[in-house]
């Protein structure tokens, strides 16, 4: 079976045409075998054809932001001779469209006989009939893949592979041990070199010809009971030569070299090219440091060493990052070798459950993108399909315990249980707690008995923590500067090793301190907001967010918090995440303490606001001041739009994108030019745009319809609305297949 998906040509995006295409069987001594039709409220079979038509293109006019194709044309084609029944081809139609995402969606579906391979071509609409929404299935390869060797194994189809060729019968004992092992079996090695054998009986006149010929891989071919095996030269394997090819068989060969005749010298010493020893299925495997660690702890003790490579993987598994991957990638190359069986269940789906019940087994942690790289080396895990970074054991869990995800809300961040010790440390120690212990990170003041100034801080990263200052120094100048480091845990003998400053700090002392704390500071808040972002999953709306509600603007896909507020992420150039602002109706406000300069949110047409942070690929970014107007000019210009909330990070961030980004055009939106304070070097090759009248952005598109402030934009800045994004944008929805 062969499952793919026929791209259209530029242009050719009618509906219409494709069904009828489907129905018309046009091709040469094509005939239209059967046609049903799913999802249709108007029509269900070939008489009512025109009628699906007409219901489908009418909810296709329901989407208007979608400029290339609607429509998605997969073709299943079977082997030949293959032709299923009908009701098999039905569920066989409904399994593809299920693993593509199309379940719920409008198909026109016919087969095609009179060729040499019966098959069905499923004419698909990418507009959801009741959402409306346009689906792409990205990565379809994959699905149409998997789903086809499901429904060869199901319904007991020819097994191919990708292209259409049929697979070579294969030994079930070498099958079984691949599967078991995830090693080559001797049979695979043979069948391997089959080309080259071809070749050498070929080339070949007589039997010691041919022997010596095969000997170069290290086999030599016997006789057993009444046919022919390929022996490995050195060991004990054999293969059954016939099912190499048959042109191995006993009579072909003996037709063309005269009856069998044993090697006449001894060929162990002959010549190498390859011999037959432990090699992995995906032979890129064999390179890394895995493989060399899993042939060297061969040579120890039965009892202490990993047979096979598959159980060697499956136990590194649990600590090393990259053997989750090479377990992935031995899985894959197990499927397309066509040895995947009904009973050998994915390896990673046996191991560490499937679904809904190994999310349960699962430790979630909260991992900031500045600290990934420290916790794959921990042994985290990051689960792609739910976003979100975990523990797969216990003793994982523990190693990372900086990562636990304690806090629900930035407020409030540490477990219970760490409160009750750290207050009463701070008591004992003369404090005087007049409110419940904040335990932020941050120095807060409060009073004690032996000092004029007192300040604590309280941590709970897996490891609790308390600091005490006390200082006769003013207030104002200490708070959020003073740095002790101590990591103890609360018990009554690890105390001691908590201390306290009760001496003047002369000013090197209190500056070192405090680009220290400074710098910590950012990193837990940049953490923090990744916590906090991944977490956020209502869109604001204007029911849900009052900003969106008084101002009418749209939000572009930013979520909203439990208090009404939009919230919208703050990245550098490199697409890092440092911090959120809190968007209300009262009040804008950024996480105290986090990062604040060169920091900015893009706002990308073809990106959603979770998938925006990178600037690769962009021709044209348009920099504004405050959200509103950077949402004004995405939606009246189409082009990228990076919003900052300062007048300095305009500056900023256009010289860090300048320089990240040489090639880029960049275009500043401000009202006054001289407010940037530019040098003539740094803003060469900038261009500056301003509103019209003096207005601001928002300002300026109020009470114009969106078509109306579309175009008086255009024809203020026609550069700026050029058709080449557009073509590029439509180019690339073509590839896309919208």
């Amino acid at each position: 079976m062969i499952a793919h998906k026929i791209d259209r040509k530029s242009g050719q995006n009618s509906f219409k045409a494709l069904a009828r295409y489907v129905a018309a069987a046009k091709e040469d001594n094509e005939k239209l075998g059967d046609l049903w039709i799913e999802n249709c409220e108007l029509a269900s079979t070939k008489d009512e054809l025109e009628l699906a038509i007409v219901e489908i293109e009418n909810t296709q006019k329901h989407n208007t932001r979608v400029k290339g194709d609607r429509s998605y044309h997969l073709v299943i084609s079977f082997a030949q001779g293959e032709v299923p029944e009908l009701a098999a081809l039905k569920d066989i139609e409904k399994s593809f469209a299920k693993a593509l995402g199309f379940e719920e969606h409008e198909r026109i579906i016919g087969t095609h006989t009179n060729t040499d391979n019966f098959h069905m071509h499923v004419a698909i609409n990418r507009i959801h009939p009741k959402t409306y929404k346009v689906h792409v299935p990205y990565y379809d390869f994959d699905a149409l893949e998997r789903t086809r060797l499901e429904m060869e194994v199901k319904y007991a189809l020819t097994r191919t592979n990708a292209k259409g060729e049929v697979l070579d019968k294969t030994n079930p004992k070498a099958r079984d041990y691949e599967a078991n092992t995830y090693e080559v079996s001797f049979s695979t090695y043979v069948k391997d070199y089959k080309q080259e054998l071809l070749k050498i009986r070929e080339n070949s006149k007589t039997w010691p010809e041919f022997h010596e010929g095969i000997a170069a891989y290290s086999l030599e071919l016997k006789k057993r009971g009444n046919g022919l095996v390929f022996k490995e030269l050195d060991g004990p394997r054999l293969e059954k030569a016939s099912t190499v090819h048959r042109d191995f068989s006993k009579k072909a060969l003996e037709d063309k070299f005269g009856p069998y005749q044993a090697p006449e010298k001894d060929l162990s010493k002959a010549k190498r090219k390859d011999r037959y020893e432990r090699r992995p299925l995906y032979e890129r495997h064999r390179q890394t440091d895995l493989w060399k660690k899993f042939t060297d702890q061969l040579s120890k003790p039965k009892r202490k060493r990993k047979h096979s490579w598959k159980s060697f993987l499956t136990d590194y598994a649990q600590l090393n990052h990259a053997a989750i991957e090479m377990l992935k990638g031995e899985e894959a190359m197990l499927s397309l070798m066509g040895l995947g069986s009904k009973r050998q269940t994915g390896l990673l789906e046996k191991h560490f459950g499937k679904g809904p019940q190994s999310k349960s087994k699962r430790f979630p942690l909260s991992v900031a993108r500045i600290e990934r790289e420290e916790a794959k080396a921990a042994g985290a895990w990051w689960d792609r399909k739910n976003k979100q970074w975990f523990a797969p054991t216990r003793e994982v869990y523990r190693t990372c315990a900086k990562w636990q995800q304690t806090l629900d809300t930035v407020e409030d961040m540490s477990a219970v249980e760490f409160e009750g010790n750290a207050s009463t440390f701070i008591k004992e120690q003369g404090g005087e707690l007049k409110q419940p212990i904040i335990m932020d990170g941050l120095w807060h003041s409060t009073r004690f008995e032996d000092a004029d100034v007192g300040f604590y801080r309280a941590i709970a990263e897996g490891v609790p923590c308390v600091e005490v200052a006390k200082a006769d120094l003013d207030p104002e100048e200490t708070r959020d500067v003073l740095d002790v480091k101590v990591n103890d845990i609360l018990s009554a003998e690890s105390r001691k090793g908590l201390v306290w400053r009760d001496r003047r700090l002369d000013q090197g002392e209190l500056e070192t301190v405090k680009a220290t704390t400074v710098e910590r500071v950012k990193d837990m808040r940049a953490r923090q907001a990744y916590v906090v972002w991944s977490g956020l999953e209502e869109p604001a709306t204007p029911s849900s967010c009052p900003y969106l509600e008084q101002t009418g603007i749209r939000s572009h896909g930013l979520p909203v918090d439990r208090m009404g507020r939009m919230v919208v992420p703050l990245r550098d150039v490199d697409g890092d995440l440092h911090s959120l602002r809190f968007i209300s109706t009262t009040q804008e406000a950024s996480m105290r303490g986090a990062r604040e300069d060169g920091l900015f949110h893009l706002l990308d047409p073809e990106q959603t606001s979770k998938q925006a942070s990178s600037l690769k690929g962009i021709d044209t970014l348009i920099i504004a001041n405050g959200f509103a107007n950077a949402a004004t000019l995405s939606e009246v210009s189409n082009q990228p739009v990076a919003a900052v909330f300062s007048k300095d990070d305009l500056k900023q961030v256009y010289l860090d994108v300048r320089s990240t980004y040489p090639d880029m055009k960049i275009v500043i939106a401000t009202a006054r030019s001289d407010e940037l304070k530019l040098t003539s070097q740094q803003q060469a090759g900038a261009e500056l745009i301003s509103p019209p009248l003096g207005t601001n952005w928002k300002d300026w598109r109020a009470g114009k319809q969106a078509g109306e402030s579309q175009q008086e934009f255009a024809s203020l800045f026609p550069h700026l609305t050029s058709s080449r994004r557009q073509e590029r944008q439509s180019e690339k929805a073509m590839d896309m297949g919208l």
